[in-house]
Order: structure tokens, then C-alpha cells, then sequence
């Protein structure tokens, strides 16, 4: 990224400062950046565990920088499910409260996707992170279940991390199959403790498509620091689809994460109601070339790799 960036601003001065020790590291370096003189501040890094309805460490670190911080938004499209949880009178025995993913008069405890890659499941719901503002913490437990087929009677995988008192957050990585391209897998989410949460928010990092449409499909992947108040959150375009030619305002990418983060806790875990609209800034997705004339933009648009979490908190990595 450094060299790419050196292209832009011949003669700039650079700093580093690595993102890949974990939260607190990455909070730090910020402060570091800045007393070392930086006036801008770059970063393409995502901890999946970094928390959807409230700022984390670096969202509050970023919030306090007073100089210009550009933060990836991810590419995870809209891969994103968020809804009100819905409990399943109706849906048997599962080892707790069912969330109905149907919305209107149907039952439906099972939301189906298509997995084409291994894919990083990230269940959050409302309740304040103990990491952050610290006691009380969760006041419920959620875990969350996968069943292939979708039909099938029992999971072959759940994530059910005890959450009461701790962070809100359910994590689990599935590889496709050996010789496999694809799988079919319904999801499931139960309740197991505590009272109904207000909100769940479930985002796949990876890449899925929704087989049903239920209301909360589609939802707003970008989380975590990049939903910052204080950070400029960039999003990718190819250039061919900017004001410079037929769009104006520029389009997406498809594999763009977007969508508005909803904050409904402070940094103390009080509760509070925002909607934040991502990303702020969209930047073009094209290779440059250099000759001995001035630069010149090519159509060879280069895609942009997935913001891995160095240090994320370790999910179970499954294959059936």
C-alpha cells in the first residue's frame, strides 16, 4: 500500500506501524502515527471481533486522531443479515428460543445460503461489549447453528461461546467440502439464556448467496472501526463507472462492503440510537501504468483482496 501511495504524492514522508497485534496494538499505533508527525493515516485491516452496535478501541481511537484516517470498508458486499430477534414459539425444541427468520405469518428457523469459498460467519446482537465498557456485558447468549442440507434435522456445526457477562459475539469458519465448489447451508440462531436481544446482526466474510430473500437479507456489512465516526470509509469503484465517465455518483462494486451501521451503544454502554451511512469515500479500482509520458490510467481494473483479520479471535474452521 505504501508504494502504491508513494506514486500519488512523490517526495510525501511515510510512517509504519503494523496492524496485525491485535486491538489495543492497533489503537496505539494510531496515537504513535500521530506524535511521529503523520497527518493522514491509511488502513485496510479488519478484526472480525471488533463490535457491530457499539465503537471499539480503534473506532475510539480514531474518533480522537483530529487527522484524517482512510479505512477500508471490506469486501463483503452486502452479504449482511440484520433484524429484531424473532423468537420461534413454534419451531420445537432446538436446545433454546429459535429466531423466525420470517417475518410475516410463516415460520422459517433456518436462513438458507450458497457458500462458494471458505467463509467466516460473524453472529453479534445488542447487548454492550464487556471488552469495552466492561461490567455488566452481555445480558443473553445466542448461538448460532449450521445444518447441510439446509433440510437436515441436526447442525453439523454450532458456535455457543457462554456470552452472559462477556461480548456479544458468536464466530465460525466453514471450508467447502473436500472436491466441492459450493454448499448448500441453512443457518440457524437460538436463544439460550437471557432475554430477547433487540437486534441481531449476522455478516459472512467470505462469499455466500442468500437462497431466501426474508426481510434483513442484504443488510449493511461494514462494522468495527471502519464505521468510525472520525474515519473517511473507502469503498471501490471501477473507474469506468465514476462522474469521469457514465455514473455520477459513482457505483459500487458489487464486493464493496457498504450499507449503515447502526450504533446503539456509547463507549460506557449506555444506550444510544445512530445510524451511520458507509462508505464516505469510494476510490477507483484501476491499474496504473508508467511510461516515459505522464501516468495513464489502463482498463485493467486490479480487484481488491478481502480485509483478513490478522489477529482475529480464533473461530472454529470446520470441513465436513
Amino acid at each position: 500500500m505504501m508504494q502504491v501511495v508513494y506514486d500519488v504524492p512523490p517526495g510525501a514522508g511515510f510512517l509504519f506501524h503494523t496492524g496485525s497485534d491485535g486491538q489495543a496494538d492497533f489503537a496505539q499505533g494510531i496515537q504513535d502515527l500521530i506524535a511521529g508527525g503523520a497527518d493522514i493515516i491509511v488502513d485496510d485491516i479488519l478484526y472480525i471481533d471488533e463490535p457491530m452496535f457499539q465503537d471499539g478501541i480503534i473506532a475510539q481511537a480514531i474518533d480522537d486522531a483530529g487527522v484524517l484516517v482512510l479505512s477500508a470498508a471490506g469486501n463483503a458486499g452486502r452479504q449482511a443479515y440484520q433484524a429484531a430477534f424473532l423468537p420461534c414459539g413454534a419451531c420445537g425444541s432446538v436446545g433454546g428460543v429459535a429466531h423466525d427468520f420470517d417475518p410475516g405469518q410463516g415460520v422459517d428457523s433456518r436462513l438458507n445460503v450458497r457458500q462458494t469459498s471458505e467463509t467466516t460467519y460473524v453472529l453479534q446482537w445488542s447487548d454492550p461489549y464487556f471488552s469495552v465498557s466492561g461490567s455488566p456485558g452481555a445480558a443473553t447468549d445466542l448461538d448460532i447453528c449450521f445444518y447441510a442440507p439446509p433440510s437436515a434435522g441436526a447442525p453439523f456445526a454450532c458456535a455457543q461461546t457462554p456470552n452472559i457477562g462477556s461480548d456479544p459475539i458468536e464466530t465460525m469458519t466453514l471450508a467447502l467440502p473436500e472436491g466441492e465448489n459450493a454448499q448448500l447451508v441453512g443457518i440457524g440462531i437460538k436463544r439460550t439464556a437471557g432475554p430477547d436481544p433487540r437486534r441481531i446482526k449476522l455478516v459472512m466474510q467470505g462469499a455466500i448467496t442468500f437462497q431466501d430473500r426474508y426481510e434483513g437479507t442484504g443488510a449493511g456489512a461494514v462494522y468495527g472501526h471502519a464505521a468510525a465516526l472520525g474515519a473517511t470509509t473507502v469503498g471501490s469503484v471501477d473507474y469506468l463507472r465514476t462522474p469521469f465517465y457514465e455514473a455520477d455518483p459513482a457505483v459500487l462494486n458489487y464486493s464493496s462492503s457498504a450499507g449503515n451501521a447502526e450504533i446503539l451503544f456509547d463507549s460506557a454502554g449506555a444506550a444510544t440510537n445512530e445510524s451511520r451511512t458507509s462508505p464516505r469515500s469510494r476510490r477507483w479500482t484501476a491499474a496504473t501504468t508508467r511510461s516515459s509520458g505522464p501516468t495513464r490510467m489502463t482498463r485493467a481494473p486490479f480487484r481488491t483482496s478481502p480485509a483478513h483479520p490478522p489477529l482475529r479471535r480464533t473461530p472454529r474452521e470446520l470441513r465436513r
